[in-house]
């Protein structure tokens, strides 16, 4: 229990990192204005793609407390 708790807290981590920096170039008017539009909506389904994944992780952290 313990280690599959452990696990989750890394892989929380992970996504937590990911998602700031798919924040950050979200973010960034010049990335925003010189990205074409498909990498742009491609950072913006990652981005919404680690939110359900991170809300997931903590659902389940909070089931194993």
């Amino acid at each position: 229990l313990e280690a599959k708790r452990k696990k989750l807290m890394e892989e929380e981590e992970k996504l937590v990192s990911l998602l700031q920096q798919t924040k950050s170039r979200l973010g960034d008017q010049n990335f925003l204005n010189k990205a074409p539009g498909s990498i742009v909506d491609k950072e913006k389904s990652k981005k919404e793609d680690l939110e359900q994944r991170l809300a997931k992780i903590k659902k389940n952290l909070e089931a194993l407390k």
